[in-house]
């Protein structure tokens, strides 16, 4: 029995060259790809938000590792992954759109300050393994993975390996997404992604400003927090049950785009469920409905860093098959011999005065079934649980989300 195992830590830009109604095609792709990404990110995040702790994780390094998968899915398979992905895109058309989409988060080349993004794919053959050509020129050629050839009988040499190009890829921070055991002599292919991300605000936050705060995790608690402030004009929305407020990074995407950090706050602990149900269909509206204005923002500065085994939820979003002998994945290797055994996301994101530093990774294993305003400013004061999102403005994409909830089990 082999296994195929599939690592995912981020994206990798790739390039399409196509024809005019092509390149049509591909945008309106790309349209309902970055919609389906967000219905997913919510999804997702009710099924980790288990308990009333942070929650971090990259919606967007999810996709993508399941994107990669979901190329070589099937029949039956491919309509669940279809499902719990929330996808309207065959295994045919996801790639396509996947690499626009890539390319366009990428900072611009012409801006002098910029944030830093990484995005990279790998796929790490079995000495002994064969994929059909097609799954084979999709990650090479239009995911942009890296192709390396290991010897899964020694799995502790292929586990560091791997672990080691995903660590460089994070710059340290995912320093083993795959642990022992993982990784096995029977294991027949990694696919591997990994995400990395650094911005500073455009509007940094005074460090002298920064004191010490209270934070209410709930109605009836209180923590001590280091809590940032500043006053400044920035994109802000007030609606009936949320503030929310965007600050933007330096620098633009190649799509035109600001990468932001968006803060997302009830305003009343007590209807956090509402927000994130609402959120699911309202999350492009609030972003499109931010408009300039002066904000005074008070802001818990924190380091997260979790580890999902993403297995369960991804079954309890609809991927049942998929995780069974009775999977179909022929479109990988062109037999009934794969099943999914096992998905692993890590994520690590840090939040000061000056900006932030993300990293993210996903997993999976495959087992072989075989201007000055005299007005007083607007408030915005992030002192209960929040949602946080690294998010491209104009494209609405999101890179990275989270629940910001107990100070206590911060970093």
């Amino acid at each position: 029995m082999k296994n195929l195992l599939l690592g995912v830590l981020a994206l990798l830009p790739f390039f399409v060259h196509c024809e005019e109604k092509e390149s049509k095609d591909v945008k309106q792709q790309l349209a309902q790809l970055i919609t389906d990404h967000n219905q997913f990110a919510i999804s997702l995040y009710s099924q980790l938000n288990t308990d009333d702790s942070n929650v971090i994780f990259s919606p967007y390094s999810i996709a993508t590792c399941m994107g990669m998968t979901y190329v070589g899915a099937r029949e039956d398979t491919a309509q669940e992954m279809l499902t719990a992905l929330q996808l309207n895109l065959s295994p045919k058309e996801i790639a396509a759109p996947s690499a626009l989409l890539n390319e366009m988060l990428m900072p611009s080349d012409n801006q002098g300050k910029n944030y830093e993004l990484t995005l990279a794919n790998s796929m790490w053959l079995d000495i002994k393994k064969f994929v059909l050509s097609d799954f084979r020129y999709a990650m090479e050629q239009q995911f942009k993975a890296k192709i390396g050839v290991v010897n899964f009988a020694e799995p502790d040499q292929a586990l560091s390996m791997i672990n080691n190009w995903i660590a460089d890829k994070t710059h340290d921070h995912i320093k083993n997404l795959f642990l022992q055991g993982d990784i096995t002599s029977s294991t027949a292919l990694v696919l591997a992604n990994a995400a990395y991300f650094k911005g500073t605000f455009i509007n940094a936050f005074n460090v002298k400003m920064t004191q010490e705060g209270s934070f209410h995790p709930t109605l009836d608690t209180t923590a001590t927090v280091n809590m940032m402030e500043q006053t400044a004009f920035l994109p802000f929305l007030d609606k009936e049950l949320i503030q929310a407020v965007a600050l933007p990074f330096n620098g633009r995407t190649k799509g035109g785009g600001n990468l932001a950090l968006l803060i997302l706050l009830p305003k009343s602990a007590e209807n956090f469920s509402e927000v994130v149900n609402t959120a699911s269909d309202s999350f492009p509206e609030w972003v499109s409905s931010l408009q300039q204005q002066r904000v005074h923002v008070k802001l818990p500065k924190f380091i997260l860093s979790k580890r999902y085994d993403l297995g369960k939820p991804l079954q309890e979003l609809g991927m049942q098959v998929p995780f069974t002998t009775q999977a179909n994945f022929s479109g990988i290797d062109g037999l009934m011999d794969l099943y999914l055994s096992k998905v692993v996301h890590e994520a690590y994101f840090a939040l000061d005065e000056f900006g932030v530093t993300a990293a993210a990774a996903t997993g999976a294993a495959f087992n072989l079934t075989a201007v000055p305003n005299k007005e007083p400013p607007a408030e915005l004061i992030a002192d209960h649980p929040f949602l946080f999102f690294i998010v491209d403005l104009k494209s609405k994409e999101v890179l990275f989300m989270g629940k910001f909830a107990e100070p206590s089990n911060a970093l």
